[in-house]
């Protein structure tokens, strides 16, 4: 028999919306549920009219643009881009968290909270409603604050996971349903949410477990990810990318080794249609910030993938998500909890993907972030970064390889003014040429069901490639540069002081291991380029060669180049096999002791 004792105590404490203010009493701090969650009536009622004097508003983030808030001290744990225009004008405070921390601020009382103002789904037959898209840090006010006001929406959804509460558990309830604020469908663009997502893809695993950020970049690229299979969500925000993949048969949940079954989050926003989609899902867990941002909890997953944007990223590798600009935009929020945690998971790592230019066409990758821009993500809390020129692994690369990688993925309009930068600050030590920046690259590939990393006239892989030839057996040293040891630092020397020698390498994604070299010898003063690859000797017979060389194809195409050639010792049966293997119509000239290869490539 259902407990209908909760059925008085509702009708008891209904009020209307004209006694919300007589309630609230003065210098309350009141807490307003964020996000997609704010129950904007509620809030009209409560202080709308600015009559009740000296109380503080607290938030973790906002869409509203509502100027309710400008006659009140108001407190922020994020800040995004909806709210800018109430918070320039208001006088707020923000306040550096982390979500992981943020429930034990109110459940201890550093942060005392008075009234939580918040919104729910109407109760069930138990007496029992649903925070719905915001359970966050909501769940810990509900239960710290002195007096809980809350809104019964129908149009909030049911959500499952610890969303639910009692009517015993509030204080006050005004009926007023009310569509909830809606999170537009961003793309940044066709082509390069498919450059993006081309690399994410082939970055995450089958059965990882992601974590995706705020902001049109990483949920857009998502979206391109149709092709992953079983991925696991265990997010801070989802939006409409999860209903996406869920109906695609991409998120299933069913690799995950904690919660496995279940897409676990904090907060939802999106469309109406997202709600609805969430609404009594059983697959869908909303958790509490304690829990989602957990870092004993995020660490523990297998292959857990922390995704997220960035406003500016500095030459060394710092992240910022805060505008240079008067106040403060972004806040700390869930970001270092994901991102540090992944780098702890077995198989995971954190992965920030930006355009590499904003709206105004201003690079993205910076000398410095700026004055007074806070730092989410430092040097070591971040292993890949993305943008649509390429992808680069920081980990465990030293600030030149981190510099010289980083100016390969900007904007080619920004790269020259970026070395410069780089030489100046003594993050760099030479200056490649003018060629080299524009055609530098990164990309990944798979090759027999293996992703690799492929890049193109990297000054940062100098060093590797040096150390590459040094532990190469004699005989491959005298095969790839006709002589023994003593050639090498020369090699290496010219290959930093001409711009007519244009490297291309292979890496395995995730490795640090150089598997291939290419080297291209294309000057704009002639129509031919002349060309040598060498393959670790462990590589072989694997496919590896025969990418170095398309490379090496395309590359000269870039540089208009009509023909290539090769000149091949006789005793290097494997590079001859390679290119009489490969689809190119070769002229072959027996010098004695060497075979000169020569194609047409037009």
């Amino acid at each position: 028999m259902k407990n209908i004792r909760w059925r008085k105590q509702y009708v008891s404490r209904t009020v209307t919306a004209a006694d919300i203010s007589l309630i609230i009493k003065p210098g309350s701090l009141v807490f307003i549920q964020s996000g997609a969650a704010e129950p904007g009536f509620l809030i009209n009622a409560a202080i709308g009219d600015s009559s009740i004097p000296g109380i503080s508003l607290l938030q973790g983030w906002s869409f509203s643009d509502s100027d309710s808030s400008l006659s009140f001290n108001s407190g922020f744990f994020f800040r995004g881009s909806n709210g800018k225009k109430s918070l320039n004008q208001a006088s707020y405070n923000y306040i550096p968290a982390h979500l992981s921390e943020l429930p034990s601020y109110f459940q201890s009382k550093i942060i005392d909270l008075d009234v939580a103002l918040i919104q729910v789904s109407p109760p069930d037959g138990h007496g029992l409603m649903s925070l719905g898209v915001g359970v966050d840090i909501t769940r810990a006010a509900v239960q710290s604050a002195k007096t809980v006001i809350a809104q019964v929406n129908q149009f909030m959804p049911r959500t499952h996971g610890d969303s639910f509460i009692c009517v015993e558990d509030v204080d006050y309830f005004i009926n007023q349903s009310e569509e909830l604020m809606e999170l537009p469908v961003l793309h940044p663009g066709k082509e390069i949410e498919e450059a993006l997502g081309s690399e994410i893809f082939e970055l995450i695993p089958s059965g990882a477990t992601i974590n995706v950020g705020y902001g049109q970049v990483p949920a857009g690229i998502v979206r391109k990810c149709y092709g992953l299979k079983d991925i696991g969500v265990h997010s801070t925000l989802v939006t409409n990318w999860l209903m996406e993949l869920m109906l695609e048969g991409a998120i299933t949940n069913n690799c995950k080794n904690i919660n496995r079954g279940k897409a676990v989050a904090s907060m939802a926003a999106g469309t109406r249609q997202f709600y609805d989609f969430l609404d009594d899902n059983p697959n869908i867990e909303m958790r509490c910030s304690d829990y989602v941002n957990s870092p004993e909890v995020i660490s523990s997953h297998r292959n857990f993938f922390s995704i997220h944007g960035g406003v500016k990223m500095d030459l060394t590798g710092q992240l910022t998500c805060e505008r240079n600009e008067p106040g403060y935009y972004g806040g700390v929020g869930g970001i270092t909890d994901t991102a540090r945690n992944a780098i702890r998971s077995t198989g995971g790592g954190s992965v920030v993907v930006m355009l590499s230019v904003n709206s105004s066409g201003e690079s993205s990758i910076v000398p410095l972030t700026g004055d007074g821009v806070g730092i989410e993500l430092k040097r070591q809390d971040i292993d890949w970064v993305i943008t649509e020129f390429g992808i680069i692994n920081m980990r465990g690369r030293s600030i030149r390889q981190r510099a010289f990688d980083l100016i390969s993925i900007a904007h080619p309009d920004h790269r020259a003014e970026l070395l410069n930068a780089a030489l100046s600050k003594k993050y760099v030590d030479f200056s490649p040429g003018r060629t080299h920046l524009s055609h530098m690259n990164m990309r990944t590939t798979e090759i027999n069901g293996r992703s690799m990393t492929i890049k193109t006239c990297s000054s940062a892989d100098l060093p590797t490639i040096e150390s590459f030839y040094y532990k190469m057996s004699e005989s491959s040293k005298n095969f790839r540069f006709f002589s023994g040891e003593s050639s090498i630092s020369k090699h290496i020397k010219n290959l930093e002081e001409t711009d007519d020698i244009h490297t291309v390498t292979l890496y395995p994604v995730g490795g640090r291991q150089l598997i291939a070299v290419g080297e291209l010898s294309a000057s704009s003063r002639e129509e031919i380029g002349d060309f040598a690859i060498a393959v670790g000797e462990n590589y072989r017979k694997m496919g590896y060669g025969k990418l170095i060389l398309e490379k090496i194809r395309d590359l000269s195409l870039e540089f208009g180049l009509k023909t290539i050639r090769a000149e091949v010792l006789t005793g290097n049966y494997a590079m001859i096999r390679l290119l009489r293997s490969y689809p190119l119509k070769w002229n072959e000239t027996d010098m004695g002791s060497s075979l000169i290869f020569t194609a047409n490539i037009q």
